[in-house]
């Protein structure tokens, strides 16, 4: 029998760090033992949001604890036709997207072909799945109107302030969120159309000294980059126009399928649904 050739080998850890990776997020840098949080079905889930120390929250003054960070993001952009996030409406900066934007608009170009290049709202949100607890806190990114704009509007008409602090790290509250899959363009997705809120055991003080900064997390690439990646060309012309003014439209078919270990919560008071007010 002829002697079986020797071949080099593949590192079966290796691979599995490599195939973890390649899962995350480009535009968004995934703190180290976190994981993504994802809505995948149709139902209730259970959510605990914790907060975060402001750095550069557009939103709210530095040093504040606040419980989510808005940014805005590009979709199918490149050759590889990847997400990145739009400089001019996250942090301020110019964006060689939203000025191509601005000259198909002054050339009334297709509408279909505009809206796609347009940013989207999306939100970063620390939370605690609270039927999957063994996680830790999660990382969870998600559209605006498929979300957070539900939440806005409940929280705008609380008039006694109720739910005010609900991400409060000793007097927060459990939210139940209810969840529908609904299709559009031929995609589907899941959104919230109901949140009822609970008072929840408090976490400690380690976990809150734990969380890392949603403004940290973001990764905005710089102009010459970007226009580099999008028209795929050397680089930006020599006189670019100033600041975007862009009109962000409805996001309803944003479909992105898109772990601090430590004990989260306390086991004494079980949540049931029929006990949220």
């Amino acid at each position: 029998m002829a002697k079986r050739q020797k071949r080099k080998r593949t590192s079966a850890k290796e691979i599995a760090k490599t195939r973890k990776s390649s899962g995350e997020s480009n535009y968004i840098k995934l703190p180290e033992g976190m994981e993504f949080f994802r809505v995948d079905k149709s139902g209730p889930k259970k959510l605990d949001f914790l907060p975060y120390v402001t750095k550069s929250n557009p939103y709210v003054d530095d040093g504040y604890e606040h419980y989510e960070r808005t940014y805005w993001a590009h979709r199918g952009v490149g050759a590889d036709q990847r997400t990145y996030l739009c400089p001019s409406k996250t942090a301020g900066k110019k964006c060689p997207i939203c000025e191509h934007v601005r000259e198909l608009n002054k050339e009334k170009a297709d509408e279909d072909t505009i809206r796609a290049l347009l940013p989207k709202q999306r939100q970063l949100w620390l939370v605690v799945d609270l039927d999957e607890k063994e996680k830790g806190v999660q990382l969870w990114d998600f559209s605006y109107h498929l979300f957070g704009k539900l939440l806005d509007e409940q929280l705008k008409y609380d008039e006694d302030g109720e739910h005010e602090f609900f991400y409060g790290i000793e007097d927060g509250q459990s939210a139940r969120v209810i969840f529908d899959e609904e299709t559009m363009g031929g995609f589907s997705f899941f959104k919230a159309v109901s949140i009822q809120f609970k008072k929840r055991p408090p976490y400690s003080e380690d976990i809150a000294d734990s969380l890392p900064c949603l403004d940290d997390l973001l990764v905005i690439e710089d102009y010459e980059s970007l226009y580099a990646i999008f028209f795929q060309e050397e680089g930006p012309p020599e006189k670019t126009s100033g600041k975007d003014e862009v009109e962000v439209p409805w996001d309803g078919d944003d479909d992105d399928d898109e772990e601090v270990t430590a004990s989260v919560g306390d086991d004494d008071e079980e949540f049931q649904d029929d006990d949220w007010d």
